[in-house]
């Protein structure tokens, strides 16, 4: 009997060794030699994602360190003690977190850049000129780059990706045709048959940081970069872009056609009510930006984007989208609304993403089943469940704007539209359920209560439709 007790004993010795947590030294190199990291994580060692908990310790001039006990797995991102300050270690279109499954003693990683560690800034004639206001922009380096994507194989195919409809994408083909094999329009294919919606986001987002000076291309003195990216996609590309130019008549080219940009800037804001989008979203949210800046091109299909910008005292969110939506087989009140929609989504991603940022490790825990959620190709441009959430989220919240919005037979002819592309297209395939429960939800919340106030109920929602 004694044997058997010491035997039990033994095993549960061993088994509270086992629950031990592990420890491990994190390094990390920076960008400046002035960084103060902090680490935020899954765990209470690592933050419990509080962006500015735990801070690291100065080894070297470009070096931070910090040693942990972990239970594993572990997930984790750096930053300077703020969301808005989040350091991205890779080039990665959603930038998601550094995950260690297996126990080591030692990790290293190097941060490339800062979300709001900008060589540039908002100057103080800047702010002045846009505080309070938006726009609506067709800018003329990323019309550029926009052409050249679209006489590459791969915007030729893509219809996704460049909108292949109206008279100004033939013209567009027809009168840069002889550039088809250029060696800029070739280099532009080989990233994009490699990473066809992440470098055609970034290349198109960081083009709008740039503007001709007479034939050549100068970089703006207010964005280091506008892409998700470790490095500004352009820059390298400068003199390659003012050859292209030249040889193309590029800027005739873009000059005689800014009667028909100022036509659809004049449509775009007849039809999308932004200053209404912009109450409303700051009524419902806690993030708050002091100007929009929308940019588009009739080149624009399916493939948005956008990014915000806090820097100098001024919040700044801007969207990278398509032109107006002119199909006949819609009303113009119902067109209308999806025009307001392609807006809205982009924009709300700004108020969304910041607050999901709150609720990480809920997210995480309630799509255990990713592939319950969405199809293989959909997980593909959104790999993890935060992406999926926010993606999600931020198109049943134009919903509820709407719903207030537009009279009932228009809504649920543009929320029908909505709720068929997002499962059939788009591969969200709990789409509608989801969307029908933030409406009623929604309907029920308490007067003054934002959307944080039912994140809690959304997501216990969620864990229960696996």
């Amino acid at each position: 009997m004694k044997k058997l007790l010491l035997f039990i004993f033994t095993l549960s010795l061993c088994s509270n060794l086992f629950a031990q947590d592990a420890k491990m030294r994190i390094t990390v190199k920076v960008p400046n030699a002035e960084d103060e990291v902090y680490i935020v994580g899954n765990q209470k060692a690592l933050g419990h994602w509080n962006p500015g908990a735990v801070k690291l310790e100065k080894t070297a001039e470009h070096e931070r360190s910090i040693a942990v006990e972990v239970t594993y797995p572990v997930e984790f991102k750096f930053t300077k003690g703020s969301w808005a300050s989040e350091g991205y270690t890779g080039d990665k279109f959603e930038n998601p977190n550094i995950v260690i499954t297996e126990p080591t003693e030692q990790a290293a990683y190097e941060v490339l850049g800062w979300y709001d560690d900008n060589r540039r800034s908002f100057t103080e004639h800047y702010i002045r000129a846009n505080k309070g206001k938006y726009s609506f922009e067709v800018p003329e380096v990323q019309e550029l780059m926009h052409i050249v994507m679209a006489l590459t194989p791969t915007g030729k195919a893509d219809t996704n990706m460049v909108n292949h409809e109206g008279e100004y994408y033939q013209k567009v083909m027809q009168t840069f045709k002889a550039f088809e094999s250029d060696p800029l329009v070739l280099q532009i294919e080989e990233r994009l048959s490699q990473n066809s919606y992440g470098d055609y986001a970034t290349l198109k987002m960081d083009a709008c940081g740039f503007y001709f000076d007479g034939d050549k291309i100068e970089q703006d003195s207010v964005y280091d970069k506008l892409s998700w990216g470790g490095v500004n996609k352009i820059e390298p590309l400068v003199a390659e872009l003012e050859r292209f130019a030249k040889a193309s008549n590029f800027q005739n080219f873009y000059r005689s056609n800014q009667p028909y940009y100022s036509q659809l800037i004049q449509e775009m804001e007849a039809a999308i009510p932004i200053q209404k989008q912009w109450v409303w979203l700051e009524k419902n949210f806690d993030s708050k930006y002091d100007h929009y800046r929308i940019t588009f091109s009739p080149l624009v299909n399916g493939s948005h984007s956008t990014n915000r910008f806090m820097q100098a005292g001024f919040n700044q969110t801007v969207m990278f989208i398509r032109g107006p939506i002119t199909d006949p087989q819609y009303k113009k009140t119902v067109r209308n609304g999806l025009m307001e929609l392609m807006v809205f989504t982009e924009i709300d991603h700004n108020y969304v993403n910041p607050l999901s940022d709150r609720y990480m490790d809920e997210i995480k825990t309630a799509l255990p089943n990713l592939k319950a959620w969405a199809t293989a190709e959909a997980i593909g441009y959104y790999p993890n469940e935060y992406a999926v959430f926010n993606e999600y989220m931020t198109w049943a919240v134009y919903s509820l704007y709407a719903k207030e919005k537009f009279k009932k037979k228009d809504f649920d002819a543009i929320n029908d539209h909505i709720e068929k592309m997002m499962v059939e297209r788009r591969g969200f395939v709990k789409y509608k359920e989801f969307n029908r429960e933030l409406l009623a939800q929604y309907k029920k919340k308490g007067k003054g209560q934002g959307i944080e106030a039912l994140y809690p109920s959304m997501l216990a929602w969620v864990r229960n439709h696996q």
